[in-house]
């Protein structure tokens, strides 16, 4: 997402990288003269959540959580929001899979001051 804000840009990416390694990101700025430079490589770190398990039920997915839950999301490859469960602070969540379409998606568990995201196979 691009917002222009005076005489600077924000810009903001959301990955879909579902991985336990360090992730290394940086921007290509490119000007209407066509130069280019690159922005300095920030380093991110995956941190695994053990805290929160996806299962899969018959035709439904199972999100259970130490913590409570807020809010789930599915999300396609296409970084699409596919399916949306408002879970109000309880512990698990049903997702009725027979909805989603086949194959890889993501889904994002939102509890409190965080959010983390689990790649789930459909079948």
């Amino acid at each position: 997402m691009y917002q222009k804000k005076k005489s600077f840009a924000s810009y903001s990416f959301t990955s879909l990288a579902s991985t336990n390694a360090a992730i290394f990101y940086r921007i290509k700025v490119i000007g209407k003269d066509g130069k280019f430079s690159y922005s300095s490589i920030i380093k991110l770190e995956a941190t695994t959540n053990e805290a929160i398990k996806i299962s899969k039920l018959g035709n439904k997915v199972l999100v259970t959580a130490v913590e409570p839950i807020q809010l789930v999301q599915v999300i396609n490859t296409n970084a699409q929001i596919v399916q949306k469960q408002t879970v109000n602070n309880q512990k698990t969540a049903f997702i009725n899979s027979f909805e989603l379409q086949k194959g890889v998606l993501f889904i994002q568990v939102f509890q409190k001051g965080h959010v983390s995201t689990h790649k789930f196979f459909n079948e």
